[in-house]
């Protein structure tokens, strides 16, 4: 019966991880469509390139931060329970990916590639994991202050606030740096000289892609 049971949460927390993957998809589609033509392949590029750079920094890093487990135990240990920790990790990995795939959705066109990456690496191993470790893993005794003054812990629902709000405040964060470092004197520029654009530059922008794969990332969302 406790084979069972452990197995039917493998298999439960798998399917789980699988649909926030397909979410990654999404937010690639997203992305490209709402780029220029000439930055389409650099858009999905970055996306697996980021996964790839999360990935590495949650393995070594972020989730031993966050749960404070880390991948050198004996493999006897990992596979314990039908290797449920070994399936949980890559549950939490496709949610930790998202932040660097939501904040590069923000600054699509404004970034250069590898900044950017770097910047994916410290925030998946080092700013997510202890946000992440805080409301789901209860660390720093936070979630206990919070009960105890409140009469109720925070709970986050599917990952709305540590995943998807905390890329967003990123991304705004970001944004608006960008805007004062960089779009303002272009601004500037744009209003002596006039538009630098030639005719067709946003021709290749497909937004019928970029709503229908939006309506779809918001689907698997609901789903999970």
């Amino acid at each position: 019966m406790e084979a069972l049971q452990s197995g039917s949460d493998v298999l439960f927390v798998l399917l789980g991880a699988i649909m926030v993957l397909a979410m990654h998809s999404g937010f690639a589609f997203l992305e490209v469509g709402t780029v220029r033509k000439k930055n389409q392949v650099n858009a999905l590029v970055k996306i697996i390139t980021d996964f790839s750079i999360s990935t590495i920094a949650y393995f070594f890093i972020g989730y031993t931060i966050a749960y404070g487990m880390g991948f050198m135990d004996a493999a006897s240990t990992l596979s314990e329970k039908n290797g449920f920790e070994l399936v949980k990790f890559f549950f939490l990995l496709t949610f930790a990916a998202a932040i660097p795939a939501i904040i590069s959705g923000g600054i699509a066109e404004r970034a250069k590639f590898y900044p950017q990456l770097i910047a994916s690496f410290f925030l998946v191993a080092l700013i997510y994991p202890l946000f992440e470790g805080i409301t789901w893993n209860g660390k720093f005794g936070i979630q206990d202050w919070m009960e105890a003054t409140f009469g109720a812990a925070f709970h986050d629902f599917a990952g709305s606030i540590v995943v998807h709000a905390m890329g967003g405040w990123i991304a705004l964060a970001a944004v608006l740096v960008m805007m004062l470092v960089f779009l303002w004197p272009a601004f500037k520029q744009w209003q002596e000289h006039g538009p630098r654009a030639k005719k067709g530059d946003w021709q290749a922008v497909v937004l019928p892609l970029a709503l229908v794969v939006g309506l779809v990332v918001l689907l698997v969302a609901l789903v999970r």
